[in-house]
């Protein structure tokens, strides 16, 4: 059972813990970043892997060895913890955890607005993107555009795809392949500097063996991708090339 689930649900497991790299993204409205990102990264992963490790004890002990029988169906996979709610609480469970799913789902809306539109926003800024995506409202001083452009871009993921969970892997797979990049990116950059003055950032003790580590997880994640999965990745990948180099040229 263990190794199918890992086989199948890893790659949804883990949507709930990419992105937290993305709290540098908006570094230039942080005061002093360079010492309150690294703190709020630290942080953030502390309180979510305590969330989800409170909510998984939780959901074993109130299921036990149903856990088994559920874990093979496909169906009731991605019920355990509303099951477990609803035995706990009773009939209270449906409305609290409907309230959870809402705020949760608001919560995550409103992180993927400021972080994707600011990386459409410095992409334009740069010249990778056209400039209209650039602007930025007069009154609210938000990048109103590139919001409306992740909306499209959203939109037309989930008319193309139309499956949630597929949408999901996929979007795990755009993020995993950067991931490998910039693991081995710090790899030579540490190797550039070592014994010179020109080591900056913040640097962790033994941080080469985490990035070799973090690539071998990463590259044992996209290989439980589909097919279907892997195509939609790469063409969204691939999409990316043309309109680079038509903002070169232009």
């Amino acid at each position: 059972m263990l190794q199918r689930f890992f086989k199948k649900q890893s790659p949804i497991v883990l949507w709930a813990y990419v992105g937290i790299d993305e709290i540098v993204l908006p570094a230039a409205e942080v005061k002093d970043p360079e010492r309150n990102i690294p703190r709020s990264i630290v942080v953030s992963v502390v309180i979510v892997t305590l969330i989800y490790a409170l909510v998984a004890f939780a959901t074993t002990g109130a299921l036990g060895k149903e856990l088994v029988v559920m874990g093979r169906s496909e169906e009731l996979q991605t019920k355990c913890v509303e099951i477990a709610a609803k035995r706990a609480m009773g009939a209270l469970a449906s409305l609290l955890f409907s309230a959870f799913l809402v705020v949760s789902f608001i919560a995550v809306m409103n992180g993927v607005m400021l972080t994707a539109s600011r990386i459409i926003h410095d992409y334009a800024e740069d010249g990778v993107f056209p400039q209209i995506l650039a602007k930025v409202h007069p009154y609210f001083r938000t990048p109103y555009v590139a919001i409306i452009a992740q909306a499209l871009a959203g939109a037309i993921a989930l008319i193309t795809i139309r499956s949630f969970i597929d949408i999901t892997i996929v979007c795990d797979f755009l993020f995993l392949v950067p991931y490998v990049v910039v693991s081995f990116a710090l790899l030579a950059k540490r190797v550039q500097e070592e014994g010179s003055d020109r080591q900056k950032g913040i640097r962790i003790k033994g941080g080469e063996i985490i990035a070799i580590m973090a690539s071998i997880m990463a590259a044992y994640f996209i290989g439980q991708v589909n097919i279907v999965q892997l195509v939609y990745g790469v063409c969204a990948l691939l999409f990316g090339i043309p309109v680079y180099y038509l903002m070169k040229h232009h």
